[in-house]
């Protein structure tokens, strides 16, 4: 379901506004992202214009989303910035400094962020963090990219990771926007301001869109606000579990083949043994809006068509596609008093649940089982964007490797 207005921001119609993230200067577009307070809104005009303006993609984009602007006369690397942690500055050592547009600080001072967990790996010669809510970067002095070790994601740097006497000097917007801290750059005192306190379910690195919470009762989040290129929206009916292993995922890919990545999150619905539901959303960058997704489940159940049939003393399982068929056997012993009442069914779908990005499209993978949960192979649903909706384009089916 489409979300409402947050209204704890100036509203224009769909979206609510933070404040512009990029705005011209000297002819260069400059990253200026502002904290998240709320703030009087802009004239009308200025807030078109800020909300059609092009926004950087790519590799360009991620370096850019972390930049924090020199002062107009200062070179960059020059020692004196200053870190203000929610109002209060902090006296750094090694200080902080601003290298090609980004500022740098001290490990000592990212392992004040509450959500994380950062720590020196001798052994490897890197920085390593641990985001609460899922997630692992590294980050290796001399390298211009970070790199996510679980996704093997890498995002590149404007500035390299440096070693500065026994610290390392990192990134702060990168990391403090993965870990839920606002930052902003107050050129009057040449200062890098960041105000933590909210709670991120779900980011995509290098200044891509994020996923806050909005409330949580007992064991679950309810409602979600999603924030991207500056601008927030609300989903009050989002739920997900408050169990860090079963957190949101954020991801983003121009699924649409539009030229502009939409986001897909995927939330936990359900989980246990045998069990482990996710439903997907997709919301398109330009609007904001959420884009309907067909059924995984009924698209396997009207695409694949499937039998298990008892020969002799063999349990005989066939799927059949579009694309042809397959079919596996398994001895009718290791089902005990089940195999006979096995006997004329089909393989059924609907207790695993995974969504992804694949190829640039939009997947669904679905555990398909028989009897008491044995799982014995697994479809894919691939979607295509059409008539505003991401409909179920193709399905395949594939055995696992078959046990005695």
């Amino acid at each position: 379901m489409d979300g409402y207005l947050s209204p704890l921001y100036p509203c224009d119609k769909e979206i609510s506004m933070l404040k512009p993230i990029y705005r011209t200067a000297l002819g260069a577009a400059l990253s200026l992202l502002l904290a998240a307070a709320p703030l009087a809104p802009l004239p009308a005009g200025e807030a078109r214009a800020a909300r059609t303006e092009a926004v950087p993609t790519g590799p360009a984009a991620v370096a850019a989303a972390h930049i924090l602007p020199a002062a107009s006369g200062r070179t960059a690397g020059h020692a004196d910035v200053s870190v203000r942690w929610n109002g209060q500055v902090l006296n750094l050592s090694p200080a902080p400094y601003i290298s090609n547009g980004v500022t740098m600080v001290p490990l000592s001072m990212i392992q004040k962020l509450g959500s994380v967990s950062a720590h020196w790996q001798s052994d490897e010669g890197l920085v390593r963090i641990w985001m609460t809510r899922g997630g692992v970067y590294d980050f290796k002095p001399g390298e211009r990219e970070v790199r996510e070790t679980a996704e093997a994601g890498r995002y590149p740097l404007a500035a390299p990771i440096a070693g500065q006497g026994s610290e390392t000097m990192l990134p702060l917007r990168f990391i403090a926007e993965l870990a839920g801290a606002d930052v902003r750059w107050n050129a009057s005192v040449r200062s890098a301001e960041v105000v933590t306190g909210r709670t991120v379910l779900a980011a995509v690195p290098g200044g891509g869109p994020r996923l806050f919470r909005i409330g949580k009762k007992a064991d679950t989040f309810e409602g979600m606000r999603l924030e991207w290129d500056g601008w927030v929206k609300s989903f009050p009916y989002w739920k997900n579990p408050v169990d860090a292993s079963h957190a949101p995922v954020l991801e983003t890919g121009d699924i649409g083949g539009d030229q502009s990545p939409e986001a897909v999150i995927r939330l936990n619905a359900g989980w246990g043994t045998g069990l482990h539901l996710e439903e997907v959303h997709v919301i398109e960058r330009r609007s904001f809006k959420e884009i309907p997704v067909d059924d995984p489940v009924e698209a396997a159940r009207n695409r694949i068509g499937s039998s298990v049939s008892l020969r002799g003393d063999q349990v005989i399982i066939r799927a059949e596609t579009p694309g042809g068929g397959d079919q596996i056997s398994r001895s009718a012993s290791s089902y005990g008093t089940e195999a006979a009442a096995l006997d004329r069914q089909k393989i059924a779908f609907g207790s695993i649940i995974y969504y992804g990005i694949e190829g640039g499209r939009l997947t669904a993978r679905l555990g398909g089982a028989i009897g008491n949960a044995d799982f014995v192979g697994e479809a894919r649903i691939v979607y295509r964007y059409e008539e505003g909706r991401y409909k179920a384009d193709q399905a395949t089916f594939s055995f696992y490797p078959s046990r005695p």
